[in-house]
């Protein structure tokens, strides 16, 4: 897919915006099969969001944002959420986060996602890791499956 910018969301740079990711994380890397979306502001990446592990039904979701960065408008959150319901027609995204990262807990449930369980010693500094969850039917930011402003590619 080549490169396009739908309103301030990079399409098409999933290596590029999966590794900006990733740093922010402290993953090594993800799955090349990846697909991931960068929001961009003033030529730079702010926030991306990398969808992982696809099976039809659930996709993993992965968020960074730069912090303060007030990336997250209506109109990028629309772009955001369209792709894995909308274009992959998945039923849920799964997001699982360090119980310690509590920016990242706060963002996904002011998001709409919600808590769904708690996997003891999981994580990397030996905490646990939280798995939530969205399903198509509860995202406020698409309505009946579509978004309400489809410009995407």
């Amino acid at each position: 897919m080549k490169e396009r910018i739908y309103g301030n969301v990079l399409f098409g740079a999933d290596k590029l915006v999966s590794d900006w990711v990733a740093e922010r994380l402290e993953y090594d890397e993800f799955h090349q099969n990846a697909r991931a979306l960068g929001v961009i502001r003033e030529g730079n990446i702010v926030a991306g969001v990398v969808y992982y592990d696809f099976n039809q039904s659930n996709i993993f979701g992965a968020i960074a944002a730069v912090e303060g960065s007030r990336w997250a408008d209506r109109g990028t959150l629309f772009r955001i959420f369209e792709y894995p319901f909308d274009q992959l027609r998945v039923n849920r995204i799964t997001c699982v986060i360090a119980e310690s990262n509590t920016k990242s807990m706060k963002l996904c449930t002011q998001m709409g996602f919600r808590f769904e369980a708690r996997h003891e010693g999981a994580a990397h500094d030996g905490g646990a890791m939280i798995s939530m969850r969205m399903f198509r039917d509860d995202c406020r930011w698409i309505s009946n499956g579509k978004v309400e402003s489809a410009s995407t590619p």
